[in-house]
């Protein structure tokens, strides 16, 4: 259907992990937001030659409760300061480059959450899967 196909053809960008990689590790951050954006950019160019209708997922906060440090490495901490950094980048960036960006930020409330604090569980999938599905059937108004 008309429907099914326009989802088919939409590809979307998961952010959460490069942004999640420019986490601070003893004080330093292992990704700058220029190179994320640069990143970014350079996905966003391979993904165009597939198809126009690019929808970037924001960054999703933490628990930093959970995130500092890290459960995996006591050396690496995600601030929830520094995600919304790097989102507002990615939306500055989406907004002037005129790619479709939804935000994430706070949509994933303590339960959401795995017990890592930083991945969402199936709640959390569920949520952003509606917010997706929203901002598609917005989008091809």
């Amino acid at each position: 259907t008309q429907k099914s196909l326009y989802y088919h053809s939409m590809f979307t960008l998961n952010c959460p992990c490069p942004g999640f990689n420019a986490n601070q590790i003893q004080n330093e951050l292992r990704i700058k937001i220029k190179e994320f954006i640069s990143n970014i950019s350079k996905i966003i160019a391979i993904a165009t030659t597939y198809t126009n209708n690019i929808l970037i997922l924001g960054l999703t906060n933490v628990i930093e409760e959970r995130t500092t440090p890290i459960l995996w490495n006591d050396n690496e901490m995600y601030f929830n300061d520094t995600i919304k950094e790097y989102d507002i980048a990615l939306e500055n960036y989406c907004n002037t480059n005129k790619v479709q960006y939804l935000k994430l930020f706070d949509v994933l409330q303590q339960i959401d959450f795995s017990d890592d604090g930083i991945h969402p569980n199936e709640k959390g999938h569920e949520k952003i899967f509606k917010a997706i599905k929203v901002k598609g059937e917005i989008s091809k108004l």
